[in-house]
């Protein structure tokens, strides 16, 4: 599967903002919820992990290795640190634009 990464937006069809029957709907997916840390729920979307803030709309997505993300033709999850931060240079808050926490083991 490919993702592409829209900043401030989300990825693909996903959204910041988002509820998780939301997500679920686009991706045909019943998450597993869990406790990543004390207090903090996530939902395990099986390709990524999903983070709430306390209205429970999306705030983070943590994607896993199997999913390409995509952002002005750059595959992010697939290149070397360095390329993907030259990517965001322009962006005067870069932090904020990568709203995907691209998992590496």
């Amino acid at each position: 599967m490919e993702l592409i990464l829209n900043p401030y937006e989300g990825i693909g069809n996903i959204k910041i903002g988002m509820t998780k029957d939301e997500i679920s709907t686009i991706l045909n997916i019943i998450p597993e919820t869990f406790e990543k840390s004390e207090g903090e729920f996530v939902d395990d979307f099986k390709m990524m992990h999903v983070y709430y803030n306390d209205q429970h709309k999306s705030i983070a997505f943590e994607i896993f290795p199997e999913i390409e993300v995509k952002f002005k033709g750059i595959n992010l999850t697939k290149n070397k640190i360095e390329i993907v931060k030259k990517a965001f240079e322009k962006y005067p808050n870069p932090k904020a634009v990568i709203v995907v926490h691209l998992y590496r083991s």
